[in-house]
């Protein structure tokens, strides 16, 4: 009988420590990891945090674990604000490109505008200078002319004076 109260003490400690085990250590650390499934399962949603109402190793672990979210909330917002200028550098470099390529069509259009003025001048001038080729041949002519009818008018004068002498 006494070995069966043995037992059944030993049995009822047991239990007992099993109990106390099972509600300081494994549900506490079984509700830790749920509320880490929580927190993944969520999106990764950074403002969710595990309460901590033990001031033991679990407790402290929950702490920590805040603490490491906190971090992680401040880097997200770091690099949302980091996004959002990258988006607005994005947004002005577009501009200035758009603008750009309007400049180099425009450009494009002016260089064939000069372009076709080039050649036009080009056109004019030769023109010009066959006017003038043709102007030098004719006032060469006209000095030929002027000086056949500056002998001719030498040669009536003296055939003139000749007469005249005669008479």
């Amino acid at each position: 009988l006494q070995a069966i109260a043995f037992v059944l003490a030993l049995a009822v400690l047991w239990l007992s420590l099993a109990l106390v085990v099972r509600r300081t250590v494994t549900e506490p650390v079984r509700n830790f990891a749920s509320r880490l499934g929580e927190i993944a399962r969520g999106g990764g949603d950074l403002t969710q945090t595990i309460p901590v109402n033990r001031r033991d190793e679990v407790g402290e672990m929950a702490t920590e674990f805040n603490g490491f979210l906190d971090g992680l909330r401040g880097l997200v917002d770091g690099l949302k604000r980091d996004m959002i200028h990258v988006a607005g550098i994005a947004g002005t470099l577009e501009g200035n490109a758009a603008l750009l390529a309007s400049s180099v069509v425009e450009l494009a259009a002016t260089t064939r505008t000069v372009a076709l003025h080039a050649e036009t001048q080009r056109s004019r001038t030769l023109a010009a200078s066959d006017s003038l080729g043709a102007m030098m041949g004719q006032s060469e002519d006209v000095s030929l002319l002027t000086d056949q009818m500056d002998r001719n008018l030498s040669q009536s004068s003296a055939a003139v004076e000749e007469i005249a002498a005669n008479i």
